[in-house]
């Protein structure tokens, strides 16, 4: 007795099987720069008052993909390639900031420019730097607090829950097999 057993589709299947791997990896690949882009842009457009600004919270987001053995890993966040800003997280949840070395936090009054330090010919008077402009004129700076409540601005988590459910749907079993071909018998 004889048996033929003709293998060559079986092989294709497995070859192509085998290459879903590299197929995830590109699609998170593409969708990591995609997001990436989307948190520096939100960073970028925070209402941030006008003379602090300095870019670094849409600098330090970044984000990277490992492959280690036979996982996919991807990182993003504050802090991936560039240093991490120290407010990335509050600025984002929200909470309450106190101050680390000095007594008080020095919160600038509306036009207030730099830091309350860079300021000559100052007084306090009931919890506020003023300034004395003139012989009889003076302007207030700074209030100074124990603590300041900042608001939850969801510029990391926002987007980040909506590109998830966006990448999860690319990376659905159904999706992967469909997109290299293999049809599921």
């Amino acid at each position: 007795m004889e048996i033929k057993v003709d293998t060559k589709k079986a092989e294709e299947k497995l070859n192509k099987l085998q290459n879903l791997g590299q197929g995830a990896f590109q699609i998170l690949r593409v969708w990591l720069t995609e997001s990436v882009r989307e948190l520096k842009k939100r960073a970028r457009d925070m209402k941030k008052v006008y003379w602090r600004k300095t870019g670094k919270l849409a600098q330090s987001a970044g984000g990277k993909t490992l492959v280690e053995g036979k996982q996919i890993r991807t990182i993003i966040g504050s802090g991936v390639f560039a240093p991490a800003t120290p407010y990335a997280r509050i600025q984002d949840e929200g909470g309450k900031v106190k101050p680390k070395r000095a007594k008080n936090l020095t919160v600038p009054f509306e036009g207030v420019k730099g830091w309350a330090r860079e300021y000559q010919n100052t007084f306090v008077r009931k919890n506020i730097i003023f300034q004395k402009t003139g012989k009889k004129s003076i302007r207030p700076l700074f209030s100074l607090k124990k603590k300041v409540d900042i608001p939850a601005s969801n510029w990391f988590t926002a987007p980040m829950e909506r590109k998830k459910k966006e990448l999860f749907s690319k990376l659905g079993p159904e999706v992967l097999l469909r997109e290299n071909g293999i049809k599921n018998e």
